[in-house]
């Protein structure tokens, strides 16, 4: 999708919403969109373009954001003046400058039977981002990790306690996966590899510790992570996403009798 589509879009969704439904996300520009034009507009040359106008964009995750920006924040003013003034002079620009940009969110891949387990809370792990409900998102996203390596252990008939976090549970099946970074002594880039995907795991774990629904603490670093913005809390939905992703592709891999 081309920036000026969505900058189109993104004024004929302010020309339509009202008090009423610019709360309703799912129906108006996402996050996503106002994000590429967030990156878009920042790559204009300042003797280009006068982007004074746009800087509310810098402050504005969703649609509400902006909606609030042009209609209440603003003072009384003519609103359809604002939008042309500074949305419609954007798009007069990239009329004249075309960008094309492309987005997507993270898919998981066929889960195979482990689609039972983690399908449903895969899909919570989103809402809870679009809801706003962060530390659900934190918590959900080890409890998947947890349920992927508990389902591996039992396939695999490894005995685990079933109190084990899953930084221990992924040491169990490591073996399996043919993830120990020892394994490749000789390749060193496999053996960083390897290391990395084991803090990965333990990163996530300790972020669920210090901010989740699950715990109760109220030390300094819980104070840090209530200041996380939105776009982090993707970063660690997509980030889980992208390991169960490749923990499942792996050990179908392996299932097939092959060397990773």
């Amino acid at each position: 999708m081309t920036i000026l589509g969505l900058m189109i879009k993104l004024r004929d969704n302010l020309r339509k919403a009202n008090q009423d439904n610019f709360y309703k996300e799912n129906i108006w520009i996402t996050q996503e969109e106002i994000h590429c034009i967030r990156m878009a507009v920042k790559d204009i040359e300042l003797l280009d373009f006068d982007k004074t106008k746009l800087n509310f964009l810098e402050s504005c995750v969703d649609f509400r954001d902006i909606y609030t920006h042009f209609y209440y924040d603003q003072g009384v003013y003519d609103v359809e003046d604002n939008i042309r003034d500074s949305i419609g002079k954007l798009i007069i620009y990239f009329m004249k400058n075309e960008y094309e940009v492309t987005f997507k969110r993270i898919e998981t891949i066929d889960m195979g039977s482990f689609g039972s387990i983690l399908a449903s809370d895969l899909e919570r792990l989103e809402e809870s981002l679009r809801s706003e409900n962060y530390g659900n998102v934190t918590t959900l996203s080890s409890s998947i990790l947890q349920s992927l390596y508990k389902e591996i252990c039992n396939q695999e008939d490894i005995e685990f306690n079933p109190n084990d976090k899953f930084p221990k549970l992924y040491k169990k099946i490591q073996g399996k996966l043919n993830l120990f970074p020892t394994m490749y002594v000789d390749d060193e880039e496999l053996r960083n590899f390897c290391s990395s995907i084991e803090i990965v795991n333990n990163k996530i774990n300790e972020i669920r510790n210090i901010y989740s629904d699950s715990h109760g603490s109220t030390n300094d670093k819980k104070t840090k992570f209530n200041k996380i913005e939105k776009h982090h809390y993707k970063l660690i939905v997509d980030t889980t996403k992208t390991i169960v992703n490749f923990m499942i592709g792996t050990y179908f891999y392996q299932k097939n009798k092959m060397t990773f």
